[in-house]
């Protein structure tokens, strides 16, 4: 466990994402709150908590999310009230054939009529009606929504932190896959330096031992995993104890490199047989290079949609900071 989460941390581009939303969700969960604290100061209460009135914060943009309580004749009904200052406002038709559903239209009528005349009031502050002609008492209750809110955000917080770590650890699932990638980008230049020097007359373990010591002089910092074995062998094998060909066709038999294979397997052909070499090493490495850049393409193809993660977190920071001012009015 200890080795997991130093691994997350010193994974920059994990801890990048992590930082990211982050930032996000404080900005929604702080929206949500200022939004909260806005709603808070358009409710008049009494003593008792209940709603009296409703302040409209500015003309046009108020909506109210009510639960209407009507007590009528000892029975208690509740529903959903949407309340949004209009201009204009639908009338209301009822109808019914018993004198009880005749007053239950009524009533649902006089519901809608106050309602009406609630949406289009003009005054800062509309007085709620806490009773009905017909004597049925009235209360105001707000729908509280921001649960739903504080709930959600951080349930979606925890789904897309376990979606980076859960990436971050898997990612490099594939060492091998990875170590190949870099050997496939040092051989190029290997087998070119390999070529010119057997051309010039060494032998293959001189060659090698020169190669090496021009990776030596790169800066350990800027080296490759490929320089860095090749330098591993060479410092192994100063006594020349055991043959380069064979060398190399152990190191790329144990990390799978097929390409890496065939040079070792020339190498090995010209010190058992003497075979000339330079025609097969110069045919590898034309091959080599040409593997290089097609590679490269496919990497250059595949950062478009690696940046599409990080531009889609931003996209939606912006959306959040462009709808802010009017999520707070809500």
């Amino acid at each position: 466990m200890k080795y997991k989460v130093e691994k997350i941390l010193s994974d920059s581009k994990a801890m990048q994402r992590l930082n990211m939303v982050t930032a996000f969700a404080a900005i929604v969960l702080l929206a949500i709150v200022v939004r909260d604290m806005t709603q808070a100061d358009a409710y008049v209460r009494d003593e008792d908590g209940r709603i009296r009135a409703i302040r409209w914060l500015k003309n046009g943009n108020n909506e109210y999310n009510l639960m209407l309580i009507v007590d009528a004749d000892g029975e208690r009904s509740e529903r959903e009230v949407n309340i949004r200052r209009k201009v204009q406002s639908d009338e209301a038709s009822a109808g019914g054939a018993s004198e009880e559903e005749l007053a239950v239209a009524l009533r649902e009528r006089e519901i809608s009529n106050l309602i009406s005349e609630i949406e289009l009031s003009k005054s800062r502050k509309t007085i709620l009606p806490n009773r009905l002609s017909d004597g049925s008492r009235l209360s105001w209750e707000a729908i509280d929504k921001s649960k739903d809110d504080y709930l959600l955000i951080p349930f979606l917080y925890l789904i897309l932190v376990l979606v980076i770590v859960w990436s971050s650890l898997s990612e490099p699932k594939d060492r091998m896959a990875e170590l190949r990638a870099d050997i496939l980008s040092g051989l190029p230049r290997f087998s070119n330096q390999l070529l010119l020097m057997v051309n010039a007359g060494m032998i293959l373990s001189d060659a090698f031992e020169v190669i090496c010591h021009t990776y030596s002089m790169i800066p350990e910092d800027k080296r490759g995993f490929f320089e860095k074995s090749m330098i591993e062998i060479e410092e192994r094998n100063r006594d020349h104890r055991s043959s380069t060909a064979q060398l190399l066709s152990e190191y790329a038999a144990r990390h799978n490199v097929k390409e890496m294979m065939r040079i070792a397997t020339i190498l090995t052909e010209n010190e058992r047989r003497g075979s000339d070499v330079i025609e097969s090493i110069e045919r590898e490495s034309s091959f080599l290079w040409e593997n290089r850049k097609t590679r490269a393409a496919e990497r250059g193809k595949a950062l478009d949609a690696k940046m599409a993660y990080p531009l889609g977190l931003l996209l939606i920071i912006l959306i959040v900071v462009t709808i802010a001012p009017a999520f707070l009015t809500m």
